[in-house]
């Protein structure tokens, strides 16, 4: 308390870490299990366990395993060292965050369905940027590894000049600023109002190991890259902070402390796109996606988008060659997680509910080759979605989304279908 340094030191780790379920529980006490400001960490791990959402997860995470204790006659300890794995795949039954673990529930049926849509992304859904904004700082735009075709960038030039760029990828799955170099060059720009200016590579020379490719691009004064109100989720703007000591970006920061993490700043373009595009589908929001097992982002996002939600609703369907038992549909919605929300007292945004939630949305079933409608939502503000249903054999579940919250396209995380109903998980 005498010391005359600023109180606070603060760690910024390189990316998302865990916590271990052995913090939750006691060493001395067989059935004592703990959650919030008293976990055993040290002070520095401390220092990020103790705020109020984090506390919270931690106490999802000790009742869920108290409840397995009482079942099965467990201790903690037994709980950590034998049946990890189930305490894992319930919580990520519940949505809580297991970072890269796949929900692997034996009951849940999605797993083995053939999942279509009514439609998938394509980078020419994306309208053009419409606002630009001069190169006079290092920017970035992070998109999922895995596309195709030549690299575009939507540019202007009040003169012709020389753009040199690099497409990275991140140092990890979970985290997301630019590190490994795949790729650098340099291209000649002409003079324009702005323009699709392809860059000297194809997407097809770029290594694609499931971690995301990150394009960026050198300060150069008389270029602006165009950028657009048409967020993507999964898709991230960023500028890199080079000129200023760590200690201007956060005052508890010391310059031999600072790493890639606060240099790179995605706040000041927050719901923003820049210009970037490949060819064809955009890689990563498949169909397919919907039944991954993740449903947060983790080397990727990890979601289905259909293209432009407009005149027609758009639907994801879960077909099996021979009817499976379905008792609970749970759908996992685009929350945007990537939103900063810090601090409510003094962070507004412009809507009251994250735009990419699915609003009204039609669950129907098909049996004997007849369709049904088994739930009706509207109004929906949840990302978690349970609708225990009759038990039934269906050979076919289509989620028809009819509206979101504000969003251009639909989306979705995830889809399950449950041979037995979990309510308890709530």
């Amino acid at each position: 308390m005498y010391e005359p340094a600023p109180a606070a030191r603060q760690t910024y780790p390189p990316g998302t870490y865990d916590i271990p379920f052995g913090v939750l529980y006691s060493p001395d006490i067989p059935n004592l299990l703990f959650a919030g400001r008293n976990v055993s960490a040290t002070h520095v791990a401390f220092g990020s366990l103790r705020v109020m959402a984090t506390c919270a997860v931690m106490g999802e995470a000790a009742g869920t395993a108290a409840a397995m204790c009482v079942e099965a006659d467990l201790s903690p300890r037994e709980v950590h060292v034998g049946r990890i794995d189930e305490l894992q795949q319930r919580l990520i039954r519940a949505d809580a965050s297991m970072i890269g673990v796949r929900e692997q529930s034996t009951d849940n049926r999605a797993r083995d369905a053939v999942v279509t849509a009514s439609s998938s992304l394509h980078w020419e859904d994306l309208p053009d940027p419409e606002e630009a904004l001069a190169l006079t700082s290092t920017l970035a735009m992070l998109v999922p590894a895995g596309q195709t075709g030549v690299a575009e960038l939507f540019l202007s030039a009040t003169e012709p000049t020389t753009l040199n760029y690099s497409i990275r990828t991140s140092e990890t799955d979970r985290t997301y600023f630019p590190a490994e170099v795949l790729h650098s060059g340099s291209i000649d720009v002409a003079s324009s109002a702005g323009a699709w200016v392809p860059l000297e590579v194809s997407a097809d020379e770029l290594v694609s190991d499931g971690r995301p490719w990150i394009v960026v691009l050198e300060p150069n004064p008389v270029l602006s890259w165009w950028h657009s109100a048409d967020v993507v989720s999964g898709m991230i703007a960023m500028n890199l902070r080079e000129d200023v000591s760590a200690e201007s970006i956060d005052h508890h920061i010391s310059d031999e402390d600072a790493n890639e993490v606060v240099r790179w700043g995605i706040k000041a373009f927050n719901r923003r796109r820049f210009g970037v595009r490949f060819r064809g589908p955009i890689s990563g929001y498949e169909p397919s996606q919907a039944s991954s097992g993740l449903s947060r982002p983790f080397a990727g996002p990890n979601m289905w988008s259909s293209a432009t939600l407009a005149d027609a609703p758009e639907w994801v369907q879960l077909s099996w060659d021979a009817p499976v038992k379905a008792a609970e549909i749970r759908l996992v919605l685009n929350d945007d997680v990537n939103e900063y929300m810090n601090n409510l007292h003094y962070v507004r945004k412009p809507f009251r509910v994250i735009p990419e939630l699915l609003a009204d949305i039609d669950i129907e079933v098909r049996v004997d080759g007849q369709w049904s409608s088994v739930a009706k939502i509207r109004e929906n503000r949840r990302r978690h979605v349970i609708v225990p249903i009759e038990p039934k054999m269906v050979d076919a579940v289509r989620i028809v989304a009819l509206r979101t919250n504000g969003a251009r396209r639909a989306q979705m995380c995830e889809v399950r279908v449950y041979e037995e109903q979990h309510a308890a998980d709530a």
